[in-house]
């Protein structure tokens, strides 16, 4: 458990130390742009962490624990909105949180994608059908795809 905190921590600090060093060129003076993306990505890891930690409470199921971020419904509207958000906003805050969103769930999902039984636990539970262990690994496969395809987006490389 401490090495999944840790890297979902870690992980948008590269993606901010990224963009600190390829965006900026690592000029100092852009420290407000720095600043607003860690925001961003940080407040995005924070809005998984509050549902998982706080929020799955209210919405129970039959005694059993769901988590609305991790249903098909909100991955694909994640999808939609993160492609928005880094395409056609302006905002460095929506972005990152985007990314931190994206790169969080990730996190979970290669921490799971050896765990059939959990991954089915935990991602996608509407669904009636449990998945496979190939069908897991592709979904997060698309998925790592997915928040590179974003993250240079928002780099604009």
């Amino acid at each position: 458990m401490f090495r999944q905190l840790l890297a979902k921590l870690l992980l948008p600090t590269l993606l901010v130390g990224a963009f600190f060093f390829f965006k900026l060129n690592a000029d100092i003076a852009e420290w407000k742009a720095l600043l607003t993306i860690s925001i961003g990505a940080y407040l995005g890891v924070l809005f998984l962490w509050f549902d998982s930690a706080l929020m799955c409470r209210q919405y129970q199921e039959n005694g059993e624990v769901t988590l609305i971020t991790r249903s098909l419904p909100f991955i694909l509207s994640y999808a939609a909105v993160a492609f928005w958000m880094v395409t056609s906003s302006a905002s460095l805050v929506g972005s990152a949180m985007a990314v931190g969103i994206g790169s969080s769930l990730l996190v979970e999902m290669t921490h799971l994608r050896l765990d059939t039984e959990g991954f089915n636990q935990r991602f996608l539970k509407h669904l009636t059908r449990p998945f496979s262990q190939q069908a897991i690994g592709n979904m997060v496969a698309i998925g790592w795809i997915f928040l590179f395809v974003i993250t240079a987006l928002m780099f604009r490389f």
